[in-house]
């Protein structure tokens, strides 16, 4: 390993909620854990990158709580006490604030390198070139970030100006600027001093606590304190405190436009932020016509199209389309022009928060399920759990369960003892009685679970064994 590369510890920022490629990405599943453009997630693409320069057991994830047990389950090298869920959504800063308190305690003297986990980069060698030499600046004491030249003059990024125009060496950075319109864009690219604003970090872990405490000392201290108990018991409570009174603000905004000595490293690899539908085509390989497609889709004189389908058993049908998106899933359907597919944000949001919560896949680390029905006095779910995989051992308070097994085989544990269940078999589940389900086979587990009491809630669930890390000791 290089020398610049010996006490090296990564942070992956997996905690995004993307909805941006609505209906693929949903609150449950957003964008970074997806595999709909390929065999891999952009998280574990992520994850692959960053094991070109350290070992699993130097990499740090930080994930909504929602997400930990996704998180883990696609990296599963990484130990998973350094996979931490946060409670709450504070952006970016009690992020970094957490994981480089953490890095600190794990690896005194550790240098940082943080990267979000739903970029798309396929030059890991280049990465990682340019990374070491962000390191090496970072070792002298300075605050690093990467630098992507710009090919035309965007508005949906954050741009850095740096004093020179040389796009091989670090260049001293001037200021941060925000988000541009056109006219200001145009002109930041035509100086070429100008360079987007990756999101991707470099800094000792000590350096980065010192302007912590000078420019969110509250913040600092309350990651710091949680931290102590890392490792520990107490640490989730202690974390979830800590998150709910602290600030939510950007790293960038909260201590990266404040400090001093930042430079940039020019990126010398192609990049994409994966940030909506448009960056989503070259993530697809065309075809003759120039048409991106994935999954069952049918086509009859169709050019220059992003067309994807991930609803099982319904295929999709084209013909006569040129310049368009349509994406179908179970979630929902979208149909739009690409130039307009940069302007459907307010009206995703409208779906969100109107959209019925049956009938949609919720993904869990097992597998998933599929609410088919909700009503005051039961809940009905389809549950689908991969071969091999358990959910956690658990109880309700206020609900009992009767278990179907459609296909496949269970082996069911209530209390001491496990049962089989096989297709056209049932298994009754007490209220207050500890229960799981194993699927043993090679082929997935499907039941029919019909929910019965007075609450049918999710948070109604007290765990006690979890292979997903679930299990919250208070």
């Amino acid at each position: 390993m290089d020398r610049a590369a010996t006490n090296l510890a990564v942070v992956i920022m997996a905690g995004g909620a993307g909805t941006r490629f609505w209906p693929l990405s949903t609150p449950e599943l957003p964008k970074q854990f997806m595999t709909a453009f390929g065999d891999e997630s952009l998280y574990q693409e992520t994850v692959a990158r960053a094991l070109t320069l350290v070992p699993a057991d130097r990499i740090i994830v930080v994930t909504n709580q929602s997400f930990i047990g996704m998180a883990r389950a696609q990296a599963p090298d990484i130990p998973g006490a350094q996979v931490v869920g946060e409670p709450y959504r504070r952006d970016t800063a009690p992020a970094v604030a957490l994981a480089t308190a953490i890095s600190e305690k794990l690896w005194p003297g550790s240098v940082n390198v943080v990267m979000p986990a739903d970029h798309v980069i396929r030059d890991s060698a280049g990465f990682r070139k340019n990374i070491l030499a962000a390191v090496e600046k970072a070792q002298e004491g300075a605050l690093v970030t990467l630098g992507i030249p710009p090919t035309y003059p965007a508005t949906t990024y954050g741009y850095l100006e740096t004093a020179s125009s040389d796009v091989k060496e670090p260049q001293r950075l001037i200021r941060f600027v925000e988000k541009p319109d056109g006219k200001r864009a145009a002109e930041f690219l035509a100086t070429g001093r100008f360079f987007w604003n990756s999101g991707v970090f470099v800094f000792r872990a000590a350096r980065m606590m010192k302007d912590l405490k000078r420019h969110l000392p509250g913040m600092e201290k309350l990651m710091s304190g949680a931290v102590e108990q890392f490792q520990t018991e107490k640490f989730v409570p202690e974390l979830r405190k800590a998150m709910e009174v602290t600030t939510a603000v950007s790293i960038d905004y909260g201590v990266m436009e404040k400090a001093e000595d930042i430079w940039v490293v020019p990126a010398g690899f192609d990049w994409s932020d994966a940030g909506g539908w448009l960056a989503a085509i070259d993530l697809v390989e065309p075809d003759g016509d120039d048409n991106r497609v994935r999954g069952a889709v049918i086509l009859d004189d169709c050019q220059e199209n992003l067309l994807l389908s991930e609803d099982p058993g319904k295929p999709l049908i084209c013909a006569g389309l040129k310049g368009v998106i349509v994406a179908s899933t179970p979630e929902g359907i979208l149909v739009c022009k690409k130039e307009a597919a940069e302007g459907i944000k307010p009206l995703v949001q409208n779906v969100l928060e109107s959209r019925d919560r049956t009938a949609r896949e919720d993904h869990r680390p097992w597998g998933y399920y599929v609410v088919l029905e909700d009503l005051p006095d039961h809940k009905v779910k389809r549950i689908v759990v991969d071969p091999g995989q358990r959910l956690s051992l658990q109880r309700h308070q206020y609900r009992g369960e009767h278990w179907h097994v459609v296909s496949g085989c269970a082996m069911v544990t209530k209390d001491d003892e496990e049962i089989q269940v096989g297709p056209g078999e049932s298994a009754e589940i007490p209220q207050g009685v500890w229960h799981r389900v194993r699927n043993p086979g090679t082929e997935p587990l499907v039941f029919i679970e019909v929910q019965h009491g007075t609450y049918f809630g999710e948070d109604d669930i007290e765990r006690k064994d979890d292979d997903y890390g679930r299990v919250e000791q208070v």
